[in-house]
């Protein structure tokens, strides 16, 4: 969908595919280092390692849907959906502002991704099976 076609509320729209290449800088932020911070050679050789075959296996899609805000505060939004009133709590209200309407999303790097890293933490490759996941959340992130 391009940025200048419309949506319609209480539509559920699906994005099938990423065409960016995984952001290596992202992957190692979802592994807990802050921006700038270069990773330890140990580290950088297993996202060498891993971030082809994670990238070759990850199926990136998200659905979203744009729905009113029925009630918003500092810590909680309420957004009314097709099935009804939903509420989210935490800090969401204080970035979303004087939202009339939020874009709900549900994003995933697809099913290959968590099972390799899941068995590469149950062979105990411990920091193979994180570099993994973080590819996995990388590209659940770029499908939004």
């Amino acid at each position: 969908m391009s940025q200048t076609e419309q949506v319609e509320t209480g539509t559920l729209y699906e994005l099938e595919s990423v065409d960016s290449p995984v952001d290596r800088q992202e992957v190692i932020r979802y592994m807990g280092y802050p921006a700038g911070m270069r990773p330890d050679d140990r580290l950088q050789a297993q996202i060498e390692r891993w971030v082809p075959e994670a990238e070759a296996l990850a199926e990136p899609r998200a659905v979203y849907m744009v729905v009113p805000v029925c009630e918003i505060g500092r810590r909680k939004v309420v957004v009314e959906g097709p099935c009804g009133r939903a509420e989210f709590r935490g800090q969401i209200g204080e970035f979303l502002g004087v939202a009339r309407y939020i874009a709900a999303f549900v994003a995933t790097a697809g099913p290959a991704v968590e099972r390799l890293s899941t068995e590469l933490l149950k062979k105990g490759e411990v920091l193979a099976g994180l570099v993994v996941s973080a590819v996995g959340s990388e590209r659940a992130e770029a499908a939004e």
